[in-house]
């Protein structure tokens, strides 16, 4: 909002810069790898944004990277909408440099949901898909589903190099992350896996269970066009099952601090009263856990 890519977008455009050479064919190829590597080596420099009759392209920090022909086509798959991705989302889709269209695979969450970790029903009071190009495989899903039930059905010619660059996926666990690989190879199109298991939890598990999943998983970790780490455990994760240390590239959760900082404001002015009807001592220190 304020002019500036947030934290996290410089290093997924490198992520999209590890996979153009493979995912464009020539001319287009030096053109996208600009529009990338303008962003990834330059993440302070102001994003500015043409207007629509603005034949001039986009710049970072006072240098054009693209013309509007030759933005990056990124296909984001997903479970489902999730709040804190939506913000990100709108990012990259207002960026004029990513040309954004997220699949999610269900529609949970749009509606009130039943969250079996909270044992209730649950609905979101921010927009989780505006402000970016998006589509639902399934629809009608007020229950999550399971990593055996997610639906891929649909995915064949929207993973096609005519419709997108790369792909990233989000999680390899379902058999729809599978399958969105698998076709994405078939089709010659570049994916990138982004994960957040810790590099502690996967050597505490069995022996023979961490056997098989470094056979069966390295194989699909090792084929990805960029493995997106979202920290320093999580990349020791991905080196174990024999990444290349170049292929890695780090983007921590992205966070819309504009949105906290202006919702904690209106909070902080009603805290004594919220506090109060509570039973709770406005002047005591309180602590929630």
């Amino acid at each position: 909002n304020s002019g500036h890519p947030p934290s996290c977008l410089p290093q997924l455009i490198t992520c999209l810069t590890l996979c153009i050479d493979a995912a464009c064919p020539e001319p287009d190829r030096g053109d996208r790898r600009l529009v990338a590597e303008s962003i990834s080596s330059d993440p302070g420099g102001e994003l500015v944004v043409p207007t629509p009759d603005d034949k001039a392209g986009p710049s970072v920090g006072g240098r054009k990277v693209s013309g509007r022909g030759h933005m990056i086509r990124l296909l984001v798959v997903a479970t489902h909408p999730i709040q804190y991705q939506a913000p990100l989302y709108r990012c990259l889709a207002s960026s004029q440099v990513v040309d954004l269209s997220v699949v999610f695979l269900t529609d949970f969450g749009m509606t009130p949901s039943f969250d079996a970790g909270f044992d209730q029903y649950l609905a979101f009071d921010v927009p989780l898909t505006d402000g970016y190009d998006h589509t639902f495989l399934s629809t009608g899903c007020t229950r999550q589903q399971g990593r055996w039930s997610l639906p891929s059905s649909g995915l064949w010619s929207r993973l096609s190099r005519k419709h997108c660059d790369v792909v990233l996926i989000h999680g390899y666990a379902s058999v729809a992350s599978w399958a969105t690989c698998l076709v994405a190879t078939a089709h010659g199109t570049p994916y990138m896996l982004r994960g957040d298991t810790r590099w502690e939890t996967d050597v505490a598990r069995p022996g023979t269970r961490r056997w098989a999943k470094q056979r069966l998983l390295g194989l699909l970790l090792r084929r990805a066009g960029a493995c997106v780490a979202i920290g320093s455990s999580n990349q020791h994760f991905y080196r174990s099952f024999g990444v290349a240390v170049e292929r890695i590239v780090m983007a921590p959760f992205s966070v819309d601090t504009d949105r906290f900082a202006s919702e904690g404001a209106a909070g902080r002015a009603e805290r004594a009263g919220m506090l109060q009807a509570i039973g709770l001592d406005p002047v005591l220190t309180t602590l929630c856990f």
